[in-house]
């Protein structure tokens, strides 16, 4: 299918045909974000959030396609709660990376591509901060290709019930965005 993940030449290992691999690296990635806590208890930094609810979208899909229904509603449970986490955390305020012996005191604003400490700016990759909005949620969940692993559990009530939270999220993003823009 042109324009989904199956032709993305820049898909962090998310691979179509290959969904076991890709839940193990998807949950691979989501273990060391909570190897970050400070606390130890594996709760994930909030700057990781966003990250860590991506991650657990796309286990999730590749649980679901490698026939691991159960696993995949648990993951997309997870994922679901972690990204109204993210988008409830503070705009424009600096989130802890956790970790400080690997991060220091550097915090990273929701949406931005710069972590700020007092002496210093870090530039960082920011090419999944689409995959980690509202309206990005609402539309995986909801089109027609692309995310097609999923297409077994579509009309599943607890997909449906997450689609419809996603669509909520979504235009209370929207609403907030537009509200900010018209302030200004």
């Amino acid at each position: 299918v042109s324009g989904s993940m199956k032709d993305s030449p820049h898909n962090d290992g998310f691979v179509y045909a290959e969904p076991e691999r890709t839940a193990a690296w998807e949950k691979h990635k989501m273990r060391l974000l909570e190897a970050f806590d400070p606390t130890g208890e594996d709760t994930v930094p909030e700057a990781w959030c966003g990250c860590y609810a991506e991650f657990c979208l796309k286990a999730a899909g590749a649980s679901i396609g490698c026939g691991r229904t159960e696993e995949g509603f648990a993951l997309f449970g997870e994922a679901v709660e972690c990204y109204k986490r993210h988008f409830a955390l503070p705009d424009n305020v600096p989130l802890s990376l956790g970790a400080p012996a690997f991060f220091g005191d550097i915090g990273v604003k929701k949406y931005t591509v710069s972590g700020h400490c007092d002496s210093y700016t870090v530039e960082l990759n920011a090419s999944s901060y689409y995959m980690q909005n509202p309206p990005f949620l609402y539309d995986i969940l909801t089109r027609s290709s692309g995310w097609d692993w999923f297409d077994s559990v579509r009309e599943d009530e607890r997909f449906q019930k997450a689609v419809e939270e996603a669509r909520l999220l979504a235009d209370d993003w929207r609403n907030k965005n537009a509200a900010s823009v018209m302030m200004t």
